[in-house]
């Protein structure tokens, strides 16, 4: 079903289980906040819909904290960073982890899954090859995530995003 977005951070289009940054100039504070949350096992999906536009968007266990430029990263427990120059980067509580080789391409989706302890990050490409990006472990497993996103320039956009939850 459609997602809803409660918080709406700058100036953004959302189109069904699209958001869209139609705000100008560049910041990581431009974006949204999921009302549905996973709740125990479960994983967020979306893909970026434009080549070369910065994009991040993860799992937030408490998205009623600012989002400011210089915090941003800090803010999502979870999340995956598209740059501008299509390079993935994966960040937990603002760290980056693993070492992602891949390259971002038009077309593939990315999921952030949660089970049990583990946090997987995963790349499907649209020829429907998987790549396993990074597996982490999660010391609380009682946490519950909404999904949030940071859409840096003007254009970036994260599309078909899916939430699936099994309490």
């Amino acid at each position: 079903g459609s997602l809803s977005f409660g918080s709406i951070r700058n100036n953004v289009q959302i189109d069904g289980n699209t958001v869209i940054n139609i705000a100008g100039g560049n910041s990581w504070a431009t974006g949204a906040v999921s009302n549905e949350r996973i709740i125990g096992d479960g994983f967020v999906e979306f893909q970026s819909g434009i080549l070369g536009k910065g994009i991040m968007l993860g799992l937030n266990k408490d998205p009623s904290g600012d989002h400011t430029e210089s915090d941003y990263y800090n803010q999502l427990e979870y999340a995956i960073n598209i740059t501008g120059g299509n390079n993935i980067h994966l960040y937990e509580n603002g760290i980056e982890v693993g070492d992602v080789s891949v390259t971002h391409e038009e077309g593939n989706t990315y999921r952030i899954e949660v089970a049990g302890d583990k946090v997987k990050y995963i790349a499907r490409k649209a020829t429907g090859e998987i790549i396993k990006l990074h597996e982490s472990t999660r010391s609380d497993t009682s946490e519950a995530y909404h999904i949030d996103m940071g859409l840096y320039a003007y254009g970036s956009q994260a599309k078909n995003i899916i939430i699936a939850s099994n309490p």
